[in-house]
């Protein structure tokens, strides 16, 4: 391989590793059809933990079969109804916020994928993914 042949490697995949950064900034692997949230998710981490979204905008929270609580959900584009100085670095993203019956707490997810068979969700200030699969 003489000095040329080399030089043109680096420059196609530097160009392939720009679409794929411009592709992902703005969106363009984020599934997000909310209507998809319905139905029963398990969690990739623990098999125990169920999460049951319904047609009434209510999520029921399992473990090993014991329902634990009860929410109202919402999906949103937008985030104002959650208390953060986070700004949204992507118009795409949509946003999953919990209600916990009975009281004024609420928790608020960035959703990163939501389609047929997968979930995967991170709440404001605590870093890491949850990832589902739908049962």
């Amino acid at each position: 391989m003489n000095a040329c042949t080399f030089m043109k490697y680096p420059i196609k995949i530097t160009q392939v590793a720009t679409i794929l950064l411009v592709l992902f900034a703005c969106g363009g692997f984020i599934n997000q059809n909310s209507n998809n949230i319905v139905g029963s998710w398990i969690s990739e981490d623990d098999s125990n933990s169920k999460w049951v979204f319904t047609n009434n905008a209510e999520l029921k929270v399992y473990y090993k079969d014991d329902h634990l609580l009860t929410y109202t959900y919402s999906v949103h584009s937008t985030l104002p109804q959650c208390a953060t100085e986070w700004e949204n670095p992507n118009p795409n993203l949509k946003y999953l916020v919990l209600e916990e019956q009975n009281t004024v707490n609420k928790t608020c997810y960035v959703i990163y994928n939501l389609d047929e068979q997968h979930l995967s969700i991170s709440e404001f200030g605590k870093g890491g993914v949850q990832v589902f699969n739908k049962q």
